[in-house]
This record gives structure tokens, C-alpha cells and sequence, in this order.
């Protein structure tokens, strides 16, 4: 594993184990890790190619929606949009990074955290580091 990826996954069991340890919806974290995969995800949108009809085009925009006004319905609203676009955002799905066998905390599961590792498998961990900062 590359020194980029051993950095990415220990990011994303941080968030992970973090998030899941949280009662509230709208946090300060859960607002950064929207922004980082909206990060992430603007540069994957680039290099598929896709147009604003893809269903990311409305996740990033969800996503960006509650990174602007953070509540449970901008929330919500973000899950929701980014279940129809799986691996790509926090929506409903199994997230877990490779090597996990459940979605136990830090997996990147449950919270939608690991949708980074889906990005970076696409345009490259080091890159994903770098447009998430």
C-alpha cells in the first residue's frame, strides 16, 4: 500500500470512528467530510467525463448544499441524492475499505466516509489527499 493510501484510509477510520461515536446529525466534522468528498468528487466528475445529468452532479450539489447550511434536512437531503450515485457519497450503501469484514467503526461504512476510498480508486489516492486539503 503506497504511503498516499495508508494516509487516505487512516483519514477515513478517523471520520469514521469519530462520526459513529456522535449523536448529532450536524457536526463540524460530518460538515468537513461532506466537504472533502465534494472535493473529491468534483475532480472524479472531471475526469469521468460526466455531464450534470449524472446522478454525482446532484450529490455534489447536495453535498454543497449542506457544507453552505448545515441541517438535518440539508443532510438528509445529501444522503438521499447520494444513494442513487453509490460508491460516490455518503447515500445508503456498504462503504467499508478493503480488509474490513463488517461495517465496524472506522470501516468508513456506516458514516459513508469510505466513498473517499471509491473516489481514490478512481483518480488516485495522493491526488485525492491533495484536492480534499
Amino acid at each position: 500500500m503506497s504511503d498516499a493510501a495508508a494516509r487516505l484510509r487512516e483519514l477515513i477510520s478517523h471520520y469514521d470512528r469519530l462520526l459513529m461515536g456522535q449523536d448529532e446529525i450536524v457536526t463540524p466534522e460530518r460538515v468537513e467530510l461532506a466537504r472533502m468528498t465534494a472535493a473529491a468528487g468534483r475532480l472524479l466528475f472531471r475526469h469521468k467525463g460526466w455531464d450534470d445529468s449524472h446522478p454525482v452532479a446532484r450529490t455534489l450539489a447536495a453535498a454543497d448544499a449542506f457544507v453552505a447550511g448545515p441541517s438535518d434536512d440539508t443532510y438528509s437531503e445529501y444522503v438521499r441524492v447520494a444513494t442513487n450515485s453509490y460508491p460516490f457519497g455518503a447515500g445508503d450503501g456498504c462503504f467499508k475499505l478493503p480488509g474490513y469484514d463488517s461495517c465496524e467503526p472506522g470501516s468508513g461504512c456506516t458514516t459513508g466516509a469510505g466513498s473517499l476510498w471509491s473516489i481514490a480508486s478512481v483518480i488516485g489516492h495522493e491526488t485525492t489527499l491533495i484536492v480534499m486539503s
